[in-house]
């Protein structure tokens, strides 16, 4: 997934948050989990975006056949990606 594309790049850049979204994280050793992610925006007095919080939280109850077992395609791949 692109950076831009990250659930914390819309969070910033749409000022928007993001709750409840399924993403597969990617250790460095090709192990994969699935996670559900919330990201809030941190906002100044003006009240414009200046960073978000990303909230994981390992989500062993849900399973997506075929794609946590399977190793990195990729070098290039992020770290966590989403999944809608």
């Amino acid at each position: 997934m692109p950076h831009e594309l990250s659930p914390s790049s819309m969070v910033i850049n749409n000022s928007g948050t993001v709750r409840n979204a399924d993403v597969i994280c990617e250790q460095p050793n090709g192990n994969r989990l699935l996670a559900l992610v919330n990201v809030f925006p941190i906002r100044d007095d003006e009240d414009e975006v200046i960073g978000a919080v990303n909230i994981f939280r390992h989500n062993t109850s849900k399973t997506v056949p075929g794609l946590l077992s399977e190793s990195a395609s990729s070098s290039n791949s992020e770290t966590c990606e989403g999944k809608e």
